[in-house]
């Protein structure tokens, strides 16, 4: 326990207006120490999560509706490489469209090439001979 509240102690001791004091035995078997190093943690952490909240891409949330309408089994793993491509919103659209169901606005891909889209484009006029590297196509 009296490491604990050592280690405590030296973290709160570069914090400023923290501690002013050095060392004390008695304060460390209270728990002080750790007590307040935990509360400066915990709001710390806090005030991260408050700033930074958290949001699925659209992706994930369409790999997640179509797991939970029964289009992909608990035993299809997510793939980043499919969802690169929009796979997952894409199969999701097709089922919605077919279906006639309306589909959610946060499941929509965004419009516009994404940098892996014109990287493929590129990548397949080199593989065609359409395009030299290092050389714009068309010279």
């Amino acid at each position: 326990m009296r490491d604990r509240e050592r280690a405590a102690w030296e973290m709160l001791r570069w914090v400023p207006y923290s501690l002013h004091a050095p060392f004390d035995p008695a304060l460390a078997i209270e728990g002080h120490y750790s007590r307040m190093q935990d509360h400066r943690s915990t709001k710390a952490l806090d005030a991260w999560d408050a700033a930074h909240p958290y949001e699925q891409s659209p992706e994930l949330q369409a790999f997640h509706t179509l797991q939970a309408i029964g289009q992909l089994s608990e035993h299809d793993f997510y793939s980043p490489e499919r969802a690169k491509q929009g796979g997952y919103t894409a199969e999701f659209k097709r089922i919605t469209t077919r279906a006639g169901v309306a589909l959610p606005r946060s499941a929509e891909r965004p419009q516009g090439s994404s940098p892996s889209d014109r990287r493929q484009r590129s990548r397949g006029r080199l593989a065609s001979g359409y395009a030299e590297p290092g050389r714009p196509p068309g010279r």
